[in-house]
């Protein structure tokens, strides 16, 4: 569904209130009126909160654009990348240690490893590299295959004579497709390319933190994927950048290291040496993978606390540190996240450098502050950093069919707004790729950060200032086949802090009937002080509501139609 046929149908509409009927001392029932059908609205549940997490995260490639159809797998379920790069994996038990792999043909694979915590949302920010164009190598007589890199410099890979084999260890005597792709570490989105942490398993078994003067993956096909044969190695020169040289130049070797993806760990195999013509580390490989020459470094460590813009802490923020000249980062959110009292403690960073440090939750990000340098072994106290990140989020995502179900939420009017009994309308053309991100610091402090027209979701709502009254979440049949009960769709509802916080599920009820139905999720009561009193399941239907009908929306309203002549536009947010 393109953009222009929705705004079509957000012409105008203004709605009448109906009487709320009390039927006995257990149940409450009022009547919906959509296009003259009468529905019954069940009494509201407290649902429960769930034990596991959610991880949500953006894709982008190292330029920053953002990339569909990325296939995201972890331990526990699989998704894919919607139109903006955004990403959903729900329903994954507690742990430390989540590797998650992101692929996409014509890119370099990456890996991000995660904690995920039961009751919150982990958010990861992931960027791949454009795999290098490939190269064809005889692999009877084998060769050199070299790529210039964009600093000017060569990076290559030289492959014996009659050395490969394929999958089932059968010599291969055609022509190779020879593909590499050199990474940057002083260039920042190459770096947010490095698959995994920046640490790694040396050969004594013991893991250590490193700092990397370049990473390639090298990837070899013929008929399926090539390896060196047993007893075979390759040498690889990856190129070390300018600012780095001296300090290459002076150790001379560096260990090598490979990105093992099955487990998500990189690990020492051997060691490279610094050839100054060809400013690079030259080494031997046995096998074809992510390599990269990396040294350790001593650590400092710094503490604080996440707070947001009144003071108040902020848990489950993510802390991330990158190094002097991008040559590390620290992503790791198992030691990083903040509890409920918003403090993270002892992070690990370089001695004796300057890094810039932020704050991260939902997909909202601090100021970037530059702290350091710091002792060797010393314990640093780098205050608060100051983090409005959204207090809810909802997540939907559903099957193939129908294609489109859209995300709305509605919102109590405040003092602000211009009529008293206004309430904000969020949906589609208010999502954040149409320029409403300003909305997250206006009223009503809520924006849709992605909306998906073709099937499988996400779409992701976000919040982040909580008026008293009712916030109503629902979802419109918009378009496509089969309905929204035969759609399996899910809706996770994360509650960030407070004694309601944790993680609410929601699937549909049966009797959806087709395109136009309304499926009303849940109800969020909220005091007059901003604190969540109460999350209520809804679970029914309302039937032929067109997407404009604002006050379908709202709790204990009936949507009338009126035409273009009552001046509503899609620039009001408002329902009057």
């Amino acid at each position: 569904m393109l953009y222009s046929d929705k705004i079509k149908a957000v012409r105008c509409f203004v709605s009448k209130k109906i009487t709320l009927t009390i039927l006995g001392l257990l149940i409450i029932g009022f009547s919906l009126y959509g296009c003259g059908r009468v529905v019954n609205v069940v009494t509201p549940v407290h649902p429960s909160s769930q034990t596991y997490g959610v991880i949500i995260g953006t894709v982008k490639d190292t330029s920053g654009t953002a990339l569909s159809a990325v296939a995201v797998t972890s331990s526990g379920s699989s998704s894919a990348t919607n139109a903006q790069g955004w990403f959903t994996v729900s329903n994954l038990t507690a742990t430390t240690r989540e590797v998650v792999a992101f692929t996409k043909s014509g890119y370099v694979s990456n890996q991000k490893v995660v904690a995920v915590s039961a009751g919150q949302s982990t958010f990861v920010d992931v960027k791949m590299g454009v795999a290098g164009t490939a190269q064809t190598m005889d692999a009877i007589t084998g060769g050199t295959i070299t790529v210039q890199t964009s600093s000017g410099l060569s990076a290559e890979v030289t492959i014996p004579a009659n050395s490969l084999v394929d999958s089932s260890g059968t010599a291969f005597t055609g022509t190779a497709q020879v593909q590499l792709t050199p990474f940057d570490p002083t260039v920042n989105n190459d770096l947010d390319a490095f698959p995994g942490n920046f640490e790694g398993i040396n050969t004594s078994g013991v893991t250590q933190q490193f700092k990397s003067f370049g990473f390639m993956d090298i990837n070899i096909t013929g008929s399926g994927s090539l390896s060196l044969s047993a007893g075979k190695t390759a040498t690889v020169t990856i190129p070390v950048p300018d600012s780095m040289t001296v300090e290459a130049a002076a150790l001379g070797t560096c260990p090598m290291w490979y990105y093992d993806t099955s487990d998500g760990t990189w690990r020492q195999d051997g060691s490279g040496t610094y050839d100054a013509a060809k400013q690079a580390f030259v080494g031997t490989v046995d096998h074809f993978s992510t390599w990269n020459f990396d040294v350790s470094f001593t650590r400092a460590y710094i503490s604080g606390n996440v707070v947001d813009g009144n003071g108040n802490p902020v848990q489950g923020a993510e802390v991330r540190c990158r190094g002097e000249g991008w040559k590390w980062s620290r992503w790791e959110s198992g030691e990083t996240k903040t509890g409920t009292d918003g403090a993270f403690t002892r992070i690990p960073v370089e001695n004796n450098v300057t890094f810039e440090c932020w704050a991260e939750k939902g997909g909202k990000k601090s100021a970037v502050s530059v702290f350091g340098p710091f002792a060797a072994a010393s314990d640093n106290a780098v205050g608060n950093i100051v983090l409005d990140a959204p207090q809810i989020q909802f997540t939907l995502a559903w099957g193939q069919n129908p294609t489109d179900l859209d995300t709305h939420l509605t919102i109590p009017s405040t003092a602000t707004t211009t009529l008293a009994a206004e309430r904000g309308h969020l949906w589609y053309p208010y999502a954040v790729d149409k320029g409403y991100s300003n909305l997250s610091s206006t009223y009503p402090y809520a924006i849709l950060d992605t909306d998906d027209v073709s099937s499988y979701g996400p779409e992701v709502t976000s919040i982040y200032q909580l008026f008293g009254g009712t916030y109503r979440y629902s979802v419109h049949h918009f378009s496509g086949s089969t309905t929204i009960s035969d759609s399996s769709a899910s809706v996770d509802l994360i509650v960030s802090g407070g004694g309601s916080a944790g993680i609410y599920n929601f699937t549909p009820p049966i009797g959806a009937t087709g395109a136009n139905d309304v499926w009303i999720v849940c109800d969020i009561v909220v005091d007059s002080s901003g604190n969540i009193s109460e999350v209520n399941t809804i679970g029914d239907f309302l039937h032929d509501i067109a997407a404009f009908s604002g006050e379908a929306f709202s709790p204990n309203s009936a949507p009338t139609y009126r035409g273009p002549a009552a001046g509503y536009s899609v620039n009001s947010l408002r329902i009057k």
